[in-house]
């Protein structure tokens, strides 16, 4: 049987031929290691940029929520206070009650609390209710009618109202679980004892109050409240 054996070819020696198909496979070699290396590394860049992309988005997103959170809680603590301070005025109340109802239903979309939300729909309706409580009480000391209950009570009491409300959500972002908790604590019980004092207060005033009793109305929802109550308190 013949052998293949290693001869000169083309003016090259076996030892030169063997050299050069040494040569190349080990470039070739070389070549697929280096293009599997760059490939690992384009794909591992590619994937640190992606999760980095990831994180930047959340965290922009995240930023925007509190941007918005801030400017809701913003509005909602300028319409309490405006309400407050010019609550003799007669078209104030349900002005403020349409802000804070705004400002409340934009701060919802920014929050996982369903409880909050609930205080915060309860209390916009508890605002308005003791908002027009002051206006009356302020009307009948212009006017030198007596007053329906000790003078000043009704003001004294938004006034509380108000303080308490905008301290608990102006203080909420910033809170830790545990100061949330107290938070709701707080609103749920002090509302309930306004509530019950705004109650008292109207069964004594009677038909001076106009439009629906609120003591009742503070505790339904958004969907169940009868818009129209508002123009009738305007006019």
């Amino acid at each position: 049987m013949d052998l293949i054996v290693c001869g000169d070819a083309l003016w090259l020696s076996c030892g030169t031929w063997l050299q050069f198909w040494s040569g190349a496979f080990g470039a070739f070699t070389s070549a697929l290691l280096a293009a599997g290396v760059a490939l690992l590394v384009v794909w591992l860049s590619n994937k640190h940029q992606s999760k980095a992309l990831k994180l930047e988005l959340e965290e922009q997103r995240e930023e925007a929520s509190k941007a918005r959170a801030y400017a809701a809680i913003s509005d909602l603590v300028a319409a309490a206070e405006l309400a407050l301070a010019k609550y003799q005025e007669d078209d104030v109340a349900a002005d403020s009650f349409v802000a804070m109802r705004s400002a409340a239903s934009r701060l919802a979309l920014d929050m996982d609390s369903l409880a909050l939300k609930t205080e915060l729909r309860i209390w916009a309706n508890l605002m308005l209710s003791l908002q027009e409580e002051a206006r009356l009480e302020y009307r009948l000391f212009v006017e030198g009618r007596p007053a329906i209950d000790d003078e000043g009570i009704a003001a004294g009491r938004l006034a509380r109202a108000t303080a308490l409300f905008t301290e608990c959500i102006g203080g909420w972002p910033a809170s830790s679980d545990g100061q949330k908790s107290v938070i709701l604590e707080r609103l749920s019980t002090n509302r309930r004892a306004f509530t019950n004092q705004s109650d008292a207060f109207r069964d004594m005033a009677g038909p001076m109050l106009p439009g629906r009793r609120l003591g009742s109305l503070a505790e339904v929802g958004w969907g169940q409240l009868d818009t129209s109550l508002i123009a009738e308190r305007a006019d």
